[in-house]
């Protein structure tokens, strides 16, 4: 009664897995057939049709094109060979052999069932399905949406983006409005949840109830459309700082990016993720990939100098957190991520120097946290143990 991606994950080997399986649709037999495609092309080229260093890499590569024929890696290879495997490795399930012995019949010189569409335009479909979903879903109709709630709804955008309290006070605000006239309106619930799950993340009140509230925006968007690129990376995200489920969150986060690549706000929540599992350098390729389309994102670039600063490389850790101050001097992300890299390379009254800048513009545990490091790393003990005691007791 539930599907595979219902129950939290998407299950199988990616490299072996049909672009039906990958985007979370109805796994039929067509996707053993498709599995059999790839055993065949293992067979005679020694490789897999689609080769990655990741599982998302690998079905990133799936859902980007056709598969390449195997003649391209053994020359005189029987034409039959090559029309049984490019049939068992179609993209649409309904273009495949419908079972065993079709495939057998075609490596016996029957001749497979002819796409519908040529290779190229299938190729094009499928970088459709990557740059916005499956095509029944980029091709949906939306009816238009009431002035006033889009209009709140883009307000609300810009607020969540600033990330100060007030902002993202703003940010429920205008998302609770636009709600208030489209109680049916995806994206702005999928707004809402990304706001208060900043004031979770950011300790600006209740933390517990922030991301309460959050998971629960989420989850509505998610209902009202089960194959949005946003509304499920922003579940994902809520799920990946509950410390008490995080992992669970990986699924939705992978969903999303296959979904929609070109979405930067995936690859963010994505990145974060991958960080926090100790995998920094997937997290790193992601977050390089979203800055292609957003250069100058202040979100995607305080993540990029933290996943420098997991892998070690303190020295572009702090290049980038120069880069958010300037793209950003109002905001106090730039200056806390120079705080964090000057601290790793002991830099530590340049360290509390960007700690003063950043409390100019955020206040609480998060800027008193970095400082209480900073002066332990100086060695002014004292001084350290008094601005981390009203660490001790939190907001939850």
């Amino acid at each position: 009664t539930q599907s595979l991606f219902g129950t939290g994950a998407i299950v199988g080997t990616a490299s072996y897995m049909a672009p039906e399986q990958l985007q979370g649709k109805s796994v039929t037999t067509a996707a053993d057939i498709h599995a059999l495609g790839v055993l065949l092309f293992e067979m005679v080229t020694g490789r897999h049709p689609f080769e990655g260093e990741t599982p998302l890499a690998i079905a990133l590569r799936r859902l980007s094109g056709p598969a390449p024929s195997p003649r391209e890696f053994v020359k005189d290879l029987d034409r039959n060979w090559e029309a049984a495997t490019l049939a068992c490795l179609e993209a649409d399930p309904a273009r495949r052999p419908p079972n065993p012995a079709a495939v057998l019949a075609i490596l016996e010189g029957a001749r497979p069932r002819r796409p519908l569409v040529s290779r190229r335009t299938l190729a094009w479909g499928a970088g459709v399905v990557v740059a916005g979903a499956a095509a029944g879903v980029l091709w949906r109709p939306r009816r238009a949406r009431n002035p006033e709630a889009e209009r709140h709804f883009k307000v609300g955008e810009e607020f969540v983006r600033r990330r100060s309290a007030d902002d993202l006070k703003n940010a429920v605000a205008e998302f609770d409005q636009a709600i208030g006239i489209e109680p049916d309106f995806a994206d702005a619930w999928a707004g809402l949840a990304n706001a208060w799950a900043a004031i979770a993340n950011f300790s600006f009140g209740d933390s517990a109830a922030a991301l309460a509230n959050a998971r629960r925006a989420a989850e509505k968007a998610v209902l009202l459309e089960p194959d949005s690129a946003r509304a499920l990376g922003i579940l994902g995200y809520c799920i990946s700082i509950d410390l008490s489920r995080w992992k669970q969150g990986e699924a939705y986060l992978v969903r999303a990016v296959l979904i929609d690549p070109k979405r930067a706000e995936s690859r963010l929540w994505y990145a974060s993720f991958l960080g926090k599992s100790g995998r920094p350098r997937e997290a790193i390729r992601q977050l390089l990939t979203g800055l292609e389309d957003e250069p100058a994102s202040l979100t995607l670039n305080q993540q990029l100098a933290s996943e420098y600063l997991r892998a070690g490389e303190f020295e572009k850790s702090l290049v980038i957190a120069r880069e958010l101050v300037r793209l950003q001097p109002f905001q106090a992300l730039g200056y806390l991520a120079s705080a964090r890299a000057q601290e790793y390379l002991g830099r530590y009254d340049d360290g509390l120097a960007s700690c003063q800048l950043a409390s100019k513009y955020m206040t609480g545990p998060v800027v008193d946290s970095y400082q209480a490091c900073l002066l332990a790393g100086r060695g002014d003990r004292a001084e350290a143990l008094r601005d981390s005691q009203p660490l001790e007791n939190p907001p939850r």
